[in-house]
C-alpha cells in the first residue's frame, strides 16, 4: 500500500471527527448545524495525491506521459483538419522550475494542449423553450442548474452552436459560481456563463480530478467586480501534471474507492453528531426545567460526570453557553441569601426614584402597563425573586438616529 494511502486509512478517526460550525448569512453567527470538517479536508487530500502522483504507484510498463501527449497532439490536428474543431493558438512554454517535480512516466503541460475548449453564448428570448420540445437539447445558463454529477435543466433549444458533448466537463466561468464543475450527460447548449472542456484521448474522470485541482488557480485568476469571471486563457494556459493514461485510470480507481469510504464515515460521523446533539439538549434541559433543588443536583451530577464527553464541539459549548445564561436569569446559578433585601422591596426603590425622575423631567412619564397575567410567568422564580415589566425596573426609550445629538442617561445605557 503506498505511504499516502496508508496516511489516510490509518487515520481514519482523526478525519472524521474534526467538526466545525457552518457558516450562515448574518454577521457570521453559526446557525448550529455542523460542518464534518475532518472529512472535508480528507476529500482535498485525497485529490491533491491523486494529482501529484502519490496515490497509487507507478508501472514502468505504462506507455510514458510525453509519448502520449504527442498521441494526443496528433489527434487534435485531425479534428482541426476534419473541422471538428476549430485551431487553437500557439500557447506559451512552460517556465522551467526546478522545485517542481513529476513522478516517473509522468510529464508537464497546459492544460489547453489535452483538451479543446468550447466557450458558451447567449439565446435570445426566442431562441429556447422552457420545456422539451421535439429536437431540442438542453440549454445551461449556469451552475444554478448543476446537479451532484450532472446538470438538471430547465430550459431547451433547438440551436446548435455552443454545445458541450456527453462526458464534456462544464465548468462556470462568469458570475459568483466561478470554478463550480458538472459533467455533460448528453448534448447541451451552453450560456456565456459556462465553458465546456472536451478530452482528447485522455479519461474524462481524470480529466474532472485535473479541474477540481485547479478551482483555486481559477479562482485567484477572477477579474470583475460586478460580474467576477475568468477567460479562456486562465483554462487554456493552467499547467498540470500528466500520468499516462493506464495510470490514469488507475488513479480514478483508487479516488472512487477512497471517496466511497469518505461517504460512509461522514453519513456515520452525521448520525453520531445529531445524536450527540440531542443528548446534551437533552440533558441541559433538564437543568432548566428542574423544579426544585434536588432534581438540579441530579441533572447536574449526569452533566458533570461526563463534561469532557458532552462539550467537545462549538455547538455543545454554545449549547452550554446559553444554558449557564438561562439558569442565571432564573435564579438557579447562585444560591440565595435569606438576609438579602428582597426584590419587592428593591422594587418599591426603583419606582420612588423613578417618580423623582420624571417630576425633575430627565425622563419621560410611562404609560401604565397592565399587570402581569399567571402565563406571562414563564417559570418558578426564588421566593426572593418577583416578575415585574421591564418598564418597572428600567427607563425604556427609543434610541436615536443619531448618537451625536441623542440623550442618555446615566453611563450604561444600552441601544
Amino acid at each position: 500500500m503506498p505511504v499516502a494511502e496508508q496516511l489516510i486509512t490509518d487515520h481514519l478517526d482523526t478525519w472524521s471527527s474534526t467538526v466545525k460550525p457552518k457558516s450562515s448569512a448574518g454577521r457570521g453567527k453559526s446557525n448550529g448545524k455542523q460542518e464534518l470538517y475532518g472529512i472535508k479536508k480528507l476529500r482535498e487530500l485525497i485529490l491533491e495525491l491523486a494529482v501529484r502522483g502519490l496515490l497509487v504507484p507507478q508501472d514502468p510498463n505504462d506507455e510514458p506521459a510525453s509519448e502520449l501527449l504527442k498521441r494526443i497532439i496528433d489527434e487534435k490536428a485531425k479534428l482541426v483538419r476534419d473541422g471538428k474543431i476549430k485551431k487553437q493558438k500557439k500557447l506559451p512554454p512552460i517556465e522551467t522550475d526546478v522545485e517542481t517535480q513529476t513522478p516517473i512516466g509522468w510529464t508537464r503541460s497546459r492544460l489547453g494542449n489535452l483538451v479543446n475548449l468550447i466557450s458558451g453564448q447567449h439565446l435570445k428570448g426566442n431562441e429556447y423553450f422552457d420545456s422539451e420540445v421535439e429536437s431540442s437539447i438542453p440549454y445551461l445558463t449556469g451552475p444554478a442548474e448543476f446537479g451532484e454529477k450532472y446538470p438538471t435543466p430547465t430550459r431547451y433549444t433547438r440551436e446548435r452552436r455552443s454545445v458541450a458533448s456527453t462526458d464534456d466537463i462544464l465548468i462556470t466561468c462568469k458570475g459568483s459560481g466561478v470554478g463550480k464543475l458538472n459533467y455533460a450527460d448528453r448534448e447541451i447548449f451552453i450560456s456565456r456563463q459556462l465553458m465546456a472542456i472536451q478530452p482528447v484521448v485522455i479519461s474524462s474522470d481524470f480529466l474532472m480530478l485535473l479541474a477540481k485541482s485547479l478551482n483555486s488557480h481559477f479562482r485567484a485568476n477572477i477579474v470583475g467586480i460586478a460580474i467576477p469571471g475568468i477567460s479562456r486563457e486562465d483554462v487554456l494556459e493552467a499547467v498540470i501534471s500528466l500520468p499516462p493514461l493506464a495510470e490514469q485510470h488507475r488513479i480514478v480507481a483508487k479516488v472512487d474507492e477512497l471517496m466511497v469510504l469518505c461517504d460512509q464515515l461522514e453519513g456515520q460521523q452525521a448520525n453520531h453528531l445529531e445524536a450527540h446533539q440531542t443528548l446534551v439538549q437533552t440533558l441541559l434541559s433538564a437543568l432548566t426545567a428542574s423544579s426544585d433543588a434536588t432534581a438540579f443536583t441530579a441533572a447536574w451530577t449526569r452533566i458533570q460526570a461526563n463534561f469532557d464527553t458532552l462539550f467537545t464541539t462549538e455547538s455543545s459549548i454554545d449549547q452550554l453557553k446559553q444554558t449557564i445564561l438561562q439558569l442565571s436569569v432564573m435564579g438557579k446559578l447562585v444560591p440565595q441569601d435569606p438576609n438579602d433585601e428582597p426584590a419587592s422591596e428593591l422594587l418599591k426603590k426603583i419606582a420612588t426614584e423613578k417618580a423623582a425622575l420624571i417630576k425633575s423631567c430627565k425622563i419621560k412619564k410611562q404609560r401604565k402597563l397592565p399587570a402581569l397575567a399567571s402565563e406571562e410567568k414563564r417559570h418558578d422564580i426564588p421566593h426572593e425573586w418577583i416578575w415585574c415589566r421591564l418598564t418597572d425596573a428600567y427607563d425604556v426609550r427609543d434610541c436615536p438616529i443619531s448618537r451625536k445629538t441623542g440623550i442618555f442617561f446615566g453611563s450604561h445605557a444600552l441601544c
